[in-house]
């Protein structure tokens, strides 16, 4: 979880790829990618009910295929979120992690995008906006950023500025006691 230009994508990424380079079987899912349906109601812009739905309903096909473990990524603003994600999967050892980042490295990483670098995610909605809509969601994504320190949401806080992601991804399994696949079975 993060704002906005937090890296949540390409950690969530790079840690889902380096799980597979460990040997474990392991799924990936970005939230933002199964949660397509607009215009979300009003009552839950973000559409985390429907998100938390097609997770709930594609953990079951992903143990089926034989995942231990499921790294997701999306943005997820408040307390009430996760606890509707954890709820999805009330089996799984969750941990929550929030990258942060300095507000000017969320203005530069959100400028960058809007000029179509990085990866292209479908849905992205800010690349190639206009400066004037680039400069509010910057706005957001540093508000954001400020209300989840602020709330002091997550299980595990990882600053990103000046790391690269290689490092990023080493930290937070650190950070999280690598909790990666145990008997249980349950995805975390």
């Amino acid at each position: 979880m993060g704002p906005s230009g937090a890296g949540k994508s390409t950690v969530a990424w790079a840690l889902y790829r380096q799980v597979l380079d460990d040997g474990y079987r392991a799924a990936y899912v970005d939230l933002d990618q199964i949660g397509f349906c607009l215009p979300a109601p009003e009552e839950d812009a973000p559409n985390h009910r429907l998100k938390a739905s097609n997770l709930r309903a594609m953990w079951p096909h992903y143990r089926a295929g034989g995942a231990q473990c499921l790294v997701t990524s999306g943005y997820v603003n408040d307390s009430a979120a996760i606890a509707m994600y954890r709820a999805a999967i009330p089996d799984a050892r969750w941990t929550v992690c929030r990258l942060r980042a300095s507000a000017a490295a969320l203005t530069d990483r959100n400028r960058a995008r809007g000029r179509g670098w990085g990866p292209r995610l479908a849905g992205d909605d800010v690349v190639l906006v206009g400066a004037e809509e680039l400069d509010r969601r910057i706005r957001v994504s540093i508000e954001d950023a400020q209300r989840l320190d602020r709330d002091q949401l997550g299980d595990v806080v990882q600053d990103t500025d000046d790391l690269a992601v290689s490092e990023l991804v080493r930290l937070v399994r650190s950070a999280t006691g690598d909790p990666w696949p145990d008997d249980s079975g349950a995805g975390s």
